[in-house]
């Protein structure tokens, strides 16, 4: 099996927990629930054994994608189609992976902020 065939694999266990009526977390959607624990299930098996911290940096990798398609786009599978809710489950996906496999050099920085930081006069 390829690495495609594994994902598929995950994402479709998911999926079918999801509809056996299981519970699922629905980043970024019920509909596209399989993507995102999919490709940290790949990881685990097949690149590291996921830790704690690894567990942190990819679920805020993809907070922070979907985050974005939040508050500038939709996640609705109603508003944009299915098309438009897995692209958002795959390119939150994709910032996990990223976050995770990259050298620490080149991973997001998480930092605090204040408040006068984010706020615009």
């Amino acid at each position: 099996m390829n690495v495609v065939d594994w994902v598929n694999m995950f994402a479709l266990a998911v999926n079918e927990e999801n509809a056996a009526g299981g519970r699922v977390v629905t980043a970024p959607t019920n509909g596209a629930c399989g993507i995102v624990p999919a490709v940290l299930a790949y990881y685990d098996h097949f690149i590291e054994s996921v830790s704690p911290e690894i567990y942190i940096r990819y679920f805020m990798a993809c907070g922070a994608i979907g985050a974005l398609y939040k508050m500038n786009a939709s996640i609705s599978g109603a508003e944009v189609g299915c098309q438009g809710e897995v692209g958002v489950a795959c390119s939150m996906a994709a910032a996990g992976w990223l976050n995770c496999s990259a050298p620490a050099r080149n991973r997001f920085a998480w930092r605090r902020r204040s408040a006068w930081n984010t706020t615009s006069a």
